[in-house]
């Protein structure tokens, strides 16, 4: 089952709707027409990137879908989803570099965003609301919305899945620098 939620970027937060998988249905309305279907992804960029296409790739198949496999670099596929040349499905990761659910409701979700895979004036007018709150909380039950619309409703993103890193640090260990863009400099470490 795929992620509910996109623009939940805090760890620990859940959207309030997720997306209810239903293979049956699926290989109902593909019937035995048995279309075609493109499945881009950056073959070497992230971890088991070849495994989770392949998986993606056997749930279309058991719906009956034809898939053609296309591997790119990482570079290609930036160009083509920024610049709308994708024909028919793509693995992308997204990284919030900023922890705050704008990050991907302006940057992917709007009509004129890097993606541009929901263009909806509602979603537009919607994201532009939520930034127009005083605060994080007045702002979420709008991010709700989007992420229902979005996600659940649309699918225009369907989240697989979190990849989440954690760092230990023995004793002593100094230096290490956590970046208000949630990055993390070990440049300088020491112990």
């Amino acid at each position: 089952m795929a992620d509910g939620g996109l623009l939940n970027v805090k760890p620990g937060t859940e959207p309030a709707q997720a997306v209810t998988a239903d293979p049956a249905k699926a290989k109902r309305l593909v019937g035995s027409s048995s279309p075609s279907v493109n499945l881009t992804y950056p073959a070497a960029q992230y971890t088991n990137m070849e495994e989770v296409a392949q998986a993606v790739g056997a749930s279309l198949e058991e719906a009956g879908f034809k898939v053609k496999y296309l591997p790119v670099d990482y570079g290609t596929l930036v160009k083509q989803v920024g610049g709308k040349q994708i024909d028919g499905l793509y693995l992308f990761a997204g990284v919030p570099n900023v922890a705050v659910p704008d990050f991907f409701a302006s940057g992917f979700m709007k009509t004129k965003s890097i993606t541009g895979n929901c263009p909806d004036p509602k979603i537009d007018a919607l994201v532009a609301e939520a930034l127009e709150q005083d605060d994080a909380a007045a702002a979420k039950p709008i991010y709700e919305e989007l992420n229902t619309l979005g996600v659940v409703e649309k699918h225009c993103y369907v989240p697989l899945y979190k990849q989440v890193y954690n760092y230990g640090l023995g004793e002593g260990v100094q230096g290490v620098v956590y970046g208000p863009l949630n990055s993390v400099d070990f440049t300088n470490t020491t112990r």
